[in-house]
Formats: C-alpha cells, structure tokens, sequence
C-alpha cells in the first residue's frame, strides 16, 4: 500500500450506516471518532480557556529546579506545552503530556559542550535526562481549593523540530512558558463519529489489519523479519502523519496507527519486531 491509493481519507457525505464493526474490527468510538465534550478540562483551564496559574507555575518550577542547576536561564531557548488529549475538548484520562521544543542552535551557542550535535541528537540527549523527571502520581496543587489537588501522570519529552509546536501538526497544544495557545483545539459536533469516514476507508484499514495478523500467524524467523518491517513502515508512517506533508490527527498513517494499538495488533507486532532486532543483535555478536 502507497500513500497515494491508501492514505486517502474522503469524509461521507452524511455517514453510512453498518453495523458497528468492519469485518473482525470493532469502529472505534473515543477520541478523535466521538463528538467533543463541552468544555476544556476544568483542572486545567479556566471558562475562558486560559490555563490555571497554578497549573503553569507548577509545570514551570518544576523545570526550573532541574534545569536551571544545569543550564541557567533554560527559557532563553525552550518552549514548553501541554500537548495531547487533555490540551483538547478529547480530556478524559488525567495524562499530563508536556512536550518541550527547543531552538537548538541558540542551545549549543550557549553550551558548547553540544556543538555540532543534531537537532535530533540534541533532543534525545535531553529527554533522556529528564526522563527521572516521570512521575505516576504528580500533584498539582490547587490554589482555588487548597485541601484539592489534581493527581495525574507526568510525562516529560523533548522533541525536534518542536521550538514551533505548529511544524509537528498537533491537534492541540497550550504555550506554557507564553501562556497562550499555540493550537487552539477543535471542537467536533454531537454527530461526529466512525460513520463520517467513508466505507471504502474503513475496508482500506481492516485489510491492513488482516495483513499484520497474517505476518503474525508465520513461522519464526520469518514472523520476526516481516514484523521488523512492518512495523518500521508503520511507525514511519505515523511520523510522516505529523511532518510537513502530513495532516496531522486525522491522517489515514496517524489513524491506522492508534487502529492497530485498539485492535490489539500493535502491541504483538512490536513484540515480534523486536525479537527480529535481538536476533540480528546477537548475529553481529558472533
């Protein structure tokens, strides 16, 4: 399958209706195929949409008591965003997703240690250092109603290309260090679901789907080398979903991705990719 006879997505002019699966596959009804709700996350932001202040403050100190030891005046050169489900009218499990940009080459003026590093090496450098930064159970605080806190999981990443959120297609994000919203999140009515994508769309990605159940039906070593090489495709396909040609969320590579992961296909694909992977490992050992 190309990106040209399958990454199509025509929107049904007023729905089909069908039972509700696509051969073995349920049609998805959360997330993006499920109307919005009403309002952005009451823990997070106001009625007029602006995050709270102790919400910011939080996210922000917490930043500043890891990177401010390091790297000083860390602001000059990251921005800082909620990204993800709670950025948007999608909320409903409390993941507290911040994801950082960062202007890489003002970084490494700064800190010539990082000279000559990619925007791509440079990022990864710094995630993995915040990764002690993940808490299951982070408490923030609430100034409104002091024996309240919101108790949510606290993910940290840092991203290339994201100094300007807006270059990776995101379907929400919130400025934290501007207090602004970079992406304001779209609102989807209460007829908004699986039926507004077309027929042929839906066949498109039940076939996907037969053909990973296939490669995962095949005897090892080949299972192992077919996964490896479906799955590359598929995770490549899901970054290009979020690149410059892409269309963000409702891109069909986007979409065949979350697909796989709720069909329960992903996660064994990944399982056996990997496997193909330790193989080859321990082949350069010997």
């Amino acid at each position: 399958m190309t990106p040209r006879d399958t990454w199509n997505i025509r929107l049904a002019a007023a729905g089909w209706r069908q039972p509700e699966t696509i051969g073995d596959y349920a049609l998805p009804d959360t997330s993006r195929f499920a109307p919005t709700k009403d309002a952005l996350c009451p823990f997070i932001f106001d009625r007029q949409g602006r995050m709270l202040p102790e919400i910011r403050s939080t996210v922000l100190a917490y930043l500043d008591s890891f990177w401010i030891p390091k790297y000083g005046e860390w602001r000059l050169w990251a921005h800082v965003y909620l990204a993800g489900s709670l950025a948007s009218y999608w909320w409903g499990k409390l993941d507290f997703d911040v994801l950082v940009g960062v202007n890489t080459p003002l970084f490494e003026k700064l800190h010539p240690e990082f000279r000559g590093m990619s925007d791509v090496e440079c990022c990864k450098y710094l995630t993995d250092e915040l990764r002690p930064l993940k808490q299951d159970n982070f408490s923030f605080p609430s100034y409104r109603n002091p024996d309240q806190s919101l108790v949510t999981e606290l993910t940290i990443y840092v991203n290339a290309g994201a100094y300007d959120i807006r270059n990776l297609k995101p379907y929400a994000a919130y400025s934290i260090d501007e207090d602004r919203w970079a992406v304001h999140p779209m609102r989807m009515g209460k007829s908004w679901g699986s039926h507004q994508f077309a027929h042929n769309f839906w066949v498109r990605m039940q076939l996907l789907a037969d053909s990973y159940k296939a490669i995962l039906a095949l005897p090892e070593p080949l299972r192992a080398s077919r996964a490896a090489q479906a799955y590359e495709e598929l995770h490549k396909g899901r970054n290009d979903a979020y690149g410059p040609q892409g269309v963000g969320l409702f891109d069909p590579r986007s979409i065949a991705w979350t697909l796989m992961s709720e069909w329960g296909i992903l996660g064994p694909l990944i399982e056996a990719a990997h496997r193909h992977t330790a193989v080859l490992y321990e082949a350069d050992r010997h």
